[in-house]
């Protein structure tokens, strides 16, 4: 069971922001409504800045969403229009408990992240990203995780190229959920993309092709992995999505062989306080036996007051399960305060997540 519960351990270790899906609840099926990306995560726009003040946080004065730092405000339209800036900066405190270890106790700055998105023209965008990382135990490294070059074609057209996560399933802000860093999409795993997107008021479909995965997340290419995911949604009513996401490798590592992932996924605005985020996935790898495995998360979420949120959720990572509940805060806009506790198969652990965001 060790090293289950050391699984468990490392997906348990809250995420970096990426974007907030459950905010479909109040009419945002897309994610380019309030971010830069078109799946979500990372530069807000003017829009997005906007809804942290009216809609995430408990308290807030007029166009304190645009400050930087809560003080310096935006330069203006010149500014708003040319140069968007980003960041994450986040720490984290982890206890955790069992019947066969002795309390483990970890503090650290899991990261310090900041995101740059220019607009050369109308049309295109360049966005790069550099952080300051935990990658292990008092281990930090300076890395580059995504740059890429953005074309909206239209309002319903766009291509993107360069260093991303690719369109599968529910891109969550926690990132060491089962169906996150189970399947791949772990924070440093990003791959580089060939992305062409398609979007109307029905729904959105997303194609990427992935020229390569990396063994390392700084600036080495070196491929180990390519293949092709998919990625359709539709717009059910005004507050909720659902959809469907498939993906396949070919594995380019020694002994070769590929993965095939295909799962569904959903968001479920019931009302504007209660919602429901679910996604199960199945993974078959060939390399060169035959290896199926399970993945779900599922998460019910009720805002009990404007910003303040109570959470449960439960996980599944190839047969190993993990519950957990928690509360979210937002105070004022850039802010959340996340505090949980979760139970795994023969672990407690408890967290509290303290996180800023431009």
């Amino acid at each position: 069971m060790r090293p289950l519960l050391l699984s468990f351990l490392a997906l348990s270790i809250g995420g970096s922001a990426y974007a907030f899906p459950s905010n479909t609840r109040y009419g945002y099926a897309n994610c380019s409504s309030c971010h830069v990306s078109p799946t979500g995560g990372g530069v807000l726009n003017s829009y997005g800045h906007m809804s942290a003040e009216e809609l995430l946080s408990s308290f807030s004065s007029p166009h304190e969403s645009e400050a930087t730092f809560g003080a310096l405000h935006s330069y203006g339209s010149v500014a708003d229009n040319y140069v968007r800036v980003g960041a994450d900066v986040r720490y984290l405190s982890l206890r955790t408990a069992s019947k066969t270890q002795p309390l483990h106790v970890e503090d650290f700055w899991m990261q310090r992240e900041g995101e740059v998105a220019v607009s050369l023209t109308k049309e295109l965008i360049l966005v790069g990203s550099v952080g300051y990382y935990a990658v292990g135990n008092d281990l930090y490294q300076v890395q580059s995780r995504r740059d890429y070059a953005l074309v909206n074609m239209n309002d319903y057209v766009s291509l993107r190229v360069g260093k991303f996560f690719p369109a599968y399933g529910l891109l969550v802000e926690d990132h060491t959920v089962a169906t996150r860093s189970g399947l791949g999409w772990d924070q440093g795993q990003e791959t580089y993309n060939i992305e062409m997107s398609l979007k109307n008021s029905m729904g959105d479909f997303f194609l990427t092709y992935l020229v390569a995965g990396t063994t390392s997340s700084r600036y080495a290419f070196t491929p180990t992995k390519s293949g092709v995911a998919g990625r359709l949604t539709g717009y059910v009513g005004s507050s909720s999505q659902i959809g469907i996401s498939g993906l396949y490798y070919q594995l380019l590592s020694p002994g070769g062989g590929y993965q095939a992932y295909y799962g569904a996924f959903g968001v479920l605005g019931f009302t504007p306080s209660l919602y429901l985020l679910g996604e199960i996935d199945g993974v078959t790898t060939v390399n060169p036996k035959i290896k199926n495995e399970m993945y779900s998360y599922s998460m019910l979420g009720f805002e009990v007051s404007k910003g303040v949120h109570l959470q449960t959720a439960y996980q599944v990572a190839d047969r190993v399960k993990k519950y957990d509940f928690r509360i979210q805060w937002f105070p004022r806009p850039h802010y959340e305060i996340v505090g949980s506790i979760g139970q795994t198969t023969n672990a407690l652990i408890v967290e509290m997540l303290l996180h800023y965001y431009l």
